[in-house]
C-alpha cells in the first residue's frame, strides 16, 4: 500500500525531481543495509516467501477453476435438455401470465364501466355486497315453481339379496 503510494506520488513528480527521489531511496536503502544488515535481509526474505505463497496460491487457484469449469459444463451438458424444457415452461408461463394480467385489467375496467352505469359509489360497496344476502326474504323458490318427487332409498345389500334368490 505504501508503495503504491510513492509510485503514485512519484508519477505525478517531474522527470527529474523523480529521478531525485530515486536517487534518495537508493540511499535510504543502502544506508539501512549498510546500517542493519540483517533486518534488510530478513524483509527480502519475507517478501520473497510471500511471492512464492501468493504464486502458490495463483496456480492453486488456477488449477482448482479448470475443474470447476469442466465439471460445471459437463453438469451444464447432462442436464441440458431439461434445462431447455425447463426454459420453454418459464416462457410459457411468463405468457400465460402476462395474458392474464391483461384479461385482469380488461375486467377491471368492465368492472368499473359497470360500477359507474348502475353509480355504485365507494361508500355504498361495501353496503351494495351484502345487500342480495340481507334483503333476501324467507322463500327463496315459491312452492308451487318445483315440484318435489318422493324417492323410495334402497339398501345396496337388499338389492344382491334380492337378484341371489
Amino acid at each position: 500500500m505504501a508503495i503504491q503510494s510513492i509510485a503514485k506520488l512519484m508519477s505525478q513528480l517531474p522527470k527529474n525531481l523523480t529521478i531525485a527521489v530515486t536517487d534518495v531511496f537508493d540511499k535510504i536503502i543502502s544506508l539501512l543495509e549498510y546500517l542493519y544488515p540483517d533486518f534488510v535481509q530478513d524483509v527480502i526474505d519475507n517478501m520473497i516467501t510471500r511471492l512464492e505463497e501468493l504464486t502458490s496460491v495463483l496456480h492453486m487457484i488456477k488449477t482448482k477453476n479448470n475443474d470447476c469449469c469442466l465439471t460445471v459444463t459437463s453438469d451444464i451438458s447432462a442436464y441440458r435438455n431439461e434445462i431447455i424444457v425447463l426454459t420453454k415452461k418459464i416462457l410459457t408461463l411468463s405468457e400465460v401470465i402476462s395474458k392474464l394480467q391483461t384479461n385482469i385489467e380488461i375486467i377491471e375496467q368492465k368492472v368499473e364501466k359497470a360500477e359507474a352505469d348502475f353509480e355504485i359509489k365507494y361508500e355504498n360497496k361495501f353496503i351494495s355486497l351484502f345487500r342480495p344476502f340481507l334483503n333476501r326474504s324467507k322463500d327463496v323458490l315459491p312452492e308451487s315453481a318445483v315440484a318435489i318427487e318422493n324417492l323410495e332409498i334402497s339398501s345396496i345389500t337388499e338389492y344382491f339379496e334380492n337378484n341371489n334368490r
